[in-house]
């Protein structure tokens, strides 16, 4: 909000459409405060000063290195609250009330599009106006201005962005897929193990390596318990999430229909929607104590 406090000082931001990046306030948040000021539609772009240690050249990223390339646009669900918005704070049952569309709050009032940094370089290097301050310069081969316009001998003074967005709602159906290994001491408290199944595109990484991980973490366990080894003292529940991309619905409604227990009997929750990227490697051991004690005990 106090970016747009500040531009309104000097710029009047009514009918106008602005560019911002990532970080900071959410999706959501950018869009539906820029429209308190008057603006009129909203393009996002991924800095690569943000995301890319500064590396913006085509040269510089994917293929030929794990950077996004200018090409590349970030999306993300542009809403304001979790969960299903035809039944806030209620469980997306079959037979649940459902609000009309047209009362759903938390939603952008003003068309909101994401580009990539190639082609906001377009935009912010031909910016007129002042030079921004040097917290929102990127890493764009440029001196950022604020605007309005454009400089001149750039694009004609009189050039209009204009902004389409072809995005329609349309209700799909999502579900959650559940496991219970119960306790033998406790089951009435819970370990829960999460991850959400939905991706944006294939989902390598986010979700499907947590999703991998999850699928053998329950493989093991199942034939352990299957074959009388071993049960675990407290339950144990897996959570295959549905529709998590689109606003954490599916953990949402989860959460919303069980709330009460799960508020009394949860003792921990683990999230792995990301285990493995890059070249990054775990290396986990036991604590210094515990090696100790298995010193003690084998001596």
């Amino acid at each position: 909000m106090s970016d747009f406090e500040t531009l309104n000082k000097t710029i009047d931001l009514r009918g106008t459409i602005a560019i911002v990046r990532y970080g900071g306030a959410g999706r959501s948040a950018k869009a539906i405060n820029a429209a308190k000021f008057g603006v009129i539609g909203l393009i996002v772009y991924t800095d690569p000063k943000d995301i890319n240690d500064g590396n913006a050249a085509e040269s510089q990223t994917y293929p030929h290195s794990w950077y996004m390339p200018p090409s590349g646009v970030e999306r993300g669900a542009y809403v304001e609250d979790f969960g299903d918005l035809l039944t806030p704070y209620y469980p997306a049952k079959e037979f649940s009330y459902r609000i009309n569309e047209s009362d759903i709050g938390g939603l952008p009032p003003i068309p909101t599009q994401p580009i990539g940094f190639g082609d906001a370089e377009k935009l912010i290097c031909q910016l007129g106006g002042q030079e921004a301050d040097s917290s929102w310069q990127g890493g764009l081969s440029c001196k950022y201005n604020i605007g309005p316009g454009f400089r001149e001998g750039t694009y004609s003074g009189s050039s209009d962005v204009v902004v389409n967005v072809y995005n329609h709602a349309e209700v799909k159906s999502s579900a959650n897929v559940m496991g219970i290994i119960r306790g033998s001491v406790e089951p009435d408290r819970y370990i829960m193990y999460g991850n959400h199944r939905d991706s944006w595109v294939h989902g390598a990484i986010d979700p499907s390596s947590g999703t991998a991980v999850m699928l053998e973490i329950t493989r093991v366990l199942g034939t352990k318990v299957k074959q009388g080894k071993w049960r675990p003292r407290r339950t144990i529940i897996f959570g295959s999430w549905g529709a998590e991309e689109f606003g954490l619905i599916g953990s949402t409604e989860f959460a919303e229909d069980y709330y009460s227990k799960l508020r009394d009997r949860t003792a921990a929750y683990i999230n792995v929607d990301i285990s493995v990227f890059g070249k990054v490697k775990l290396h986990n051991d036991s604590t210094f104590w515990a090696n100790i004690y298995f010193c003690l005990l084998s001596s």
